[in-house]
Order: structure tokens, then C-alpha cells, then sequence
């Protein structure tokens, strides 16, 4: 009835698993837990071994990185239920009844996303970029979510029926980090797919550095850029400030180097200064530069 499904790269989920194992065996009804290497170094394939040995568990190896979209189609393919849940890695359940929540929505919706929480033991000073956006932009209620459902929808926690993801794969041509997700909800909304938003949250455990977050950031907007100009994404927030933003900037490099500002902006963050608003001037500026290098979006 359900599989859940685990890409991992370079991460233990170890204590993930062994939190499903527990919830599952609540449950009633027959699940399987499937977990895929995505090309993980050897230290962490074996740390992750003892996940073959447990009963409910495959275990997976797959010794080459075929990138966020190709592991989730990997994955669904691999499932032998006819709903899937997919979670990221770097995910802690806190929920007791997390696996029985999205049980419920079994034979009733097709797409559920539960949402993302971050915790305050995380913010540090190396990791404060990614936490305080992952906390002020990422972790919303079910309601606010609901309100823009599929620029709201994420990857790490999300339950599907197999059928569509076998109809609607995951765009395996968009290599590289960043906004595979918007493309996949994207395409389903347009199908006449709904996505329901719940409140069903997992912890984001894995926060990048700084300056991890920033270059993972930047190649998101690169990514963003092309994937605009190529169609397949009609707007996200970002590209709508920027349709406002945009003549200031071509007159403001009349003037002095955006690039200057740009730079200047990444060493405050990287060093955790600036906040959400500095960051997001940052990718904005990131975005033009991108614009500026595809010619056929000039």
C-alpha cells in the first residue's frame, strides 16, 4: 500500500529509517522502506550498510550521482505499492503519528505535501543563512501554503500516487541544484493535478554553511534562469520582483557595477550579516547576471 521512498547522498539514515520502522509497525497495512545511494562516497555507503540487514528495508548502492530528479524516478520505479513517500535524507520525524497522517489521505488525494520545520538548536553562526530562510520562507503553515500550492510544494516530504509519477516524471534533464520541484508541481498543476498542503512537517536537519547555502543558491538561479528561458517554469517570486526590479538595474550599471554590489553582498552573508532582505537582493542581482548571459532572454 505504501513505499516509502529515501534518496541519500553522502548523508546517514540510519535514525530516519529506524523512526519509519517504529511508525510503521503501527500502521495496518503493508508498507516498504527503500533507500538509494545517489552515488555516495564509500564512507557513508558503509555506514549505511546496516540498512540492507533490516527486515522492511531495501537497501540500494548505486555508485554513480545521477542528480536530485533521476534518484526519485529511480526510486518510484523500484516501488512496488501504489503510493509513494518520498523524504529526503537529512529529514527527523517529530510527529508520532507522521506515517498515520499521511496513511489517511491514502485512496483519497493525489499529491500531499507536509511541509518542513526548522529548529532553533540549528542556528548557528555558520549555518544562521540557511536557517533563518528556511525558517522564515519554508517553514509555513498548511494555510499559507495552500494559497500558491504548487510554488509552495517541495520534494523532501511529499506523498503521490505511483501512476503519476510514472506519467509525470521528474524532468531528468535539469541537472544541477535547484528548482526540479517547481518543474515537477508545475506540471502537475497543469495536468489537472491537485496538490493538498497538510500539516504534517518534518525537521530540516541538514543545514548547509553559509557560504555551502550561497553556491548552492547561485546555481539554483542559474538553473532558474535557463529553465525560464527554455518555458518550463512561468513565474516564481523571484522572477516576478524581478520584472518589477529589472529596468533599475540596467540603469544602475550605468552608473556603478551591480557585480560590485553583488560581491559585496556575498561577503556579508556569507558571514551570516544581512538577513532575508540582503539575501534576497543578492539573488536577484545573481538572476540578472544569469538573464544577461542568455541571449535569447535579453
Amino acid at each position: 500500500m505504501l513505499s516509502i521512498l529515501i534518496p541519500t547522498y553522502n548523508r546517514s539514515a540510519i535514525e530516519l529509517v529506524k523512526s519509519l520502522l517504529n511508525q510503521g509497525e503501527q500502521l495496518f497495512l503493508p508498507f516498504e522502506i527503500i533507500v538509494a545511494e545517489d552515488g555516495s562516497s564509500d564512507e557513508y555507503v558503509k555506514a549505511n550498510g546496516l540498512l540492507g540487514e533490516w527486515q522492511g528495508v531495501r537497501y540500494i548502492v548505486r555508485k554513480n550521482n545521477v542528480g536530485r530528479s533521476a534518484i526519485r524516478n529511480f526510486l518510484g520505479q523500484e516501488a512496488q505499492f501504489e503510493y509513494l513517500l518520498f523524504l529526503d535524507c537529512d529529514s527527523a520525524i517529530q510527529n508520532p503519528l507522521f506515517l498515520k497522517t499521511y496513511a489517511s489521505h491514502i485512496g483519497k488525494d493525489q499529491v500531499v505535501y507536509g511541509g518542513t520545520n526548522y529548529i532553533s538548536q540549528h542556528n548557528t553562526m555558520e549555518t544562521r543563512l540557511h536557517y533563518r530562510f528556511g525558517h522564515e520562507r519554508e517553514a509555513l503553515s498548511a494555510e499559507k501554503r495552500a494559497k500558491n500550492p504548487g510554488l509552495n510544494f517541495k520534494t523532501n516530504n511529499f506523498l503521490i500516487q505511483k501512476d503519476l509519477l510514472l506519467r509525470f516524471p521528474f524532468d531528468e534533464t535539469i541537472k544541477g541544484y535547484g528548482y526540479e520541484d517547481v518543474v515537477f508541481a508545475e506540471n502537475l498543476c497543469q495536468n489537472g493535478v491537485k496538490i493538498v498542503h497538510i500539516h504534517n512537517p518534518v525537521i530540516h536537519e541538514g543545514l548547509d554553511s553559509n557560504v555551502s547555502f550561497l553556491t548552492k543558491t547561485a546555481e539554483s538561479v542559474k538553473n532558474l534562469a535557463k529553465l525560464v528561458s527554455e518555458g518550463k517554469i512561468r513565474k516564481t517570486r523571484l522572477t516576478q520582483v524581478y520584472g518589477v526590479v529589472k529596468p533599475l538595474f540596467f540603469a544602475l550599471e550605468g552608473l556603478f557595477s551591480v557585480i560590485n554590489l553583488q560581491k559585496k553582498a556575498f561577503e556579508l552573508l556569507k558571514r551570516g550579516k544581512g538577513g532575508n532582505l540582503l539575501f534576497s537582493l543578492w539573488k536577484l542581482m545573481q538572476y540578472h547576471q544569469e538573464q544577461k548571459s542568455l541571449p535569447k532572454i535579453r
